[in-house]
């Protein structure tokens, strides 16, 4: 009995002193909009943003947190605004495209399994 009670007042003292261990139940991605529009304060916001949370997130995050700008043509390149760098950005359209791939194929894939289905056997 006094293993259970230990047990769940461990449980609640960990989840009262972080209250973000939730957080490591996720891989951290941010997806950050690096069009023209966000040029001066927006983009000052986002720095603000990612200052304050980032920590938070590569404490619960065992492989860090990953940022992706939304219009980053090269896989490889690298930014280098301010402290620390950015490397291996992608852009938005780079991370989607195979996902869609597969989503397309398995749409067409099912549409002639439909076909068949309807035609019945002398097709």
């Amino acid at each position: 009995m006094s293993h259970v009670i230990e047990a769940t007042l461990v449980s609640r003292t960990v989840k009262l002193v972080t209250p973000y261990a939730f957080l490591s139940t996720f891989d951290t991605i941010f997806v950050i909009d690096d069009s023209g529009s966000m040029a001066g304060r927006s983009w000052r916001e986002v720095k603000d943003a990612l200052r304050a949370i980032t920590p938070i997130c590569t404490a619960h995050d065992a492989d860090g947190v990953d940022v992706y700008l939304l219009n980053a043509k090269n896989t490889t390149s690298t930014y280098s605004g301010g402290t620390g760098d950015w490397t291996n950005i992608r852009s938005a359209d780079q991370i989607m495209k195979p996902h869609l791939r597969a989503y397309e194929d398995a749409v067409a894939a099912l549409r002639v399994r439909q076909a068949k289905r309807v035609a019945g056997p002398h097709m």
